[in-house]
This record gives structure tokens, C-alpha cells and sequence, in this order.
């Protein structure tokens, strides 16, 4: 598997690599019950802070995607949890918000549509 972060970018470091075990776990590239690397070797491994690492691994406990235990962090072996009441507030939330940042930029509807199916479509393995 691949870790990257991207120095440049205005995204936190600990929300890119949030953002790309949830994309791992959506690919099927990380499976239930799977061991990440230890907090230690991934900010090793990417140069990173181990307090970052460990911001993006509680974060992800919290939302019920890892488990963090003495012997190390997995991916939930119980499976990820259904979304619930306050998964779809937080979903209307970001969907409300890139909305208008599309109507104000003056994107069409169609083409967010088009761009979320590219998107979806991506990650979405059988």
C-alpha cells in the first residue's frame, strides 16, 4: 500500500491521511480486522509528526473505521457502522456546503452530479 500526504496542500496532514485509509478501507485495499502500521513506523515512513499519525488514527476510531488496541490499530473486525442519525447530518452538512461552493463558483448541477458518480464509481469494488 501506497502512503502519501501532500506538504503543499491547504488539507491537514492528519485529515489527507484520514481521508486516504477511508479510501483504502472503501477499495478494499484495507479489510476488516487488517493491521496498519504502528503510529511510529507510519510517521516514520512519511516524515510526519507521531502526534498527526495519531490525531488521524483516533479520528477514525471515533467514527467506528479503526480500532486502536494495545497491540496495535486495526480496521473495525466488527465492521463499519451504518450510518446513522448523526452520519447523514454530518452528510447534508458537507453536501449543503459543496453545493454552494459550487453555485457560487458557477458549476452546473449536472457537472457535480457527473463528478460525484466518476468519484463513486471509483471506489465502488465488488
Amino acid at each position: 500500500m501506497l502512503w502519501s500526504v501532500d506538504f503543499s496542500s491547504d488539507i491537514p496532514i492528519y485529515r489527507q491521511l484520514a481521508d486516504q485509509i477511508i479510501s483504502f478501507i472503501a477499495e478494499k485495499k484495507l479489510r476488516p480486522g487488517d493491521k496498519l502500521p504502528s503510529i511510529r513506523e507510519l510517521s516514520g515512513d512519511l516524515g510526519i509528526n507521531l502526534h498527526t499519525v495519531n490525531k488521524a488514527y483516533k479520528l477514525l476510531a471515533d467514527d467506528g473505521f479503526l480500532v486502536m488496541t494495545p497491540s496495535g490499530v486495526f480496521v473495525n473486525a466488527s465492521g463499519i457502522p451504518a450510518p446513522d442519525l448523526a452520519f447523514y447530518k454530518k452528510l447534508d452538512y458537507e453536501l449543503e456546503r459543496m453545493a454552494a461552493i459550487c453555485i457560487a463558483r458557477g458549476v452546473e448541477k449536472a457537472e457535480l452530479i457527473k463528478r460525484l458518480d466518476e468519484q463513486w464509481s471509483k471506489k465502488d469494488i465488488k
